[in-house]
């Protein structure tokens, strides 16, 4: 039997891509926010006539909105495996974590670069359309995921998750877990408050989320990737 040996060795302290990615999800998701106040249909209750029509003369603020929001997504999905290695290497929850957040952060990207292509154009034939026409278009969402159940809650609890186990095992500083912890609450109150047709609660929890805390805590992992102490790590 031969018995092979165990090599360790010291991980590099610093990881810039990963750093990039969440820096650039940081900032994306803060266009977010100054692109929602700067949306005219962002003022109007959605599926009324009036918020149909500006949809269909796709206004630049709701297009960076959209733009913002698919970019966040793709970043976010990117960095999901080099946040459980900082987070959680050795971790089970780490990958379950990982995981929900890649399902969740996949479908938001997607469903915004649905959004870009298609809103528009949807918008155009509602206002157009006949009341059957009408009646149809709007039974349909082009969001893979109408009820937030990957978008909010996935997202949110691969955040909680992230958020518990590096204020356990020490991995990251407690105030980047907090805000972790924070961050996905948030998120599942938006899901729950969605789920129970309170949208003012919807909005506010999702942007205090995505477009308040998410941003700093995105920063925070940025700047520990760049700081992070080497760890050391097993070949077998």
């Amino acid at each position: 039997m031969i018995v092979l040996p165990v090599m360790t060795s010291l991980s590099r302290a610093s990881n810039p891509t990963a750093a990039a990615l969440c820096l650039l999800c940081a900032v994306s998701y803060a266009v977010t926010g100054i692109a929602f106040f700067v949306d005219p249909s962002s003022q109007l209750r959605p599926g009324t006539p009036e918020y149909w029509a500006m949809l269909a003369n796709a206004p630049l603020g709701r297009l960076v909105f959209l733009m913002a929001f698919a970019l966040a997504g793709i970043t976010a999905f990117c960095a999901m495996p080099e946040i459980r290695r900082l987070i959680a290497p050795m971790n089970s929850l780490g990958r379950l974590a990982a995981s929900l957040g890649q399902l969740g952060f996949g479908v938001t990207a997607i469903s915004y670069v649905r959004l870009i292509g298609g809103e528009a154009q949807r918008a155009q034939a509602f206002a157009a359309g006949s009341e059957d026409v009408r009646q149809s278009i709007a039974s349909f969402s082009l969001s893979l995921d109408p009820q937030g159940w990957l978008i909010f809650f996935s997202s949110g609890l691969c955040l909680l998750i992230f958020g518990c186990v590096g204020w356990r095992a020490g991995t990251i500083p407690r105030a980047i877990a907090a805000l972790g912890l924070i961050c996905g609450l948030l998120y599942i109150v938006a899901f729950a408050a969605r789920a129970t047709q309170h949208m003012l609660v919807v909005d506010i929890a999702a942007g205090l989320g995505a477009v308040v805390i998410g941003p700093i805590w995105w920063t925070s992992l940025a700047l520990r990737f760049l700081t992070a102490p080497a760890q050391p790590s097993s070949i077998r």
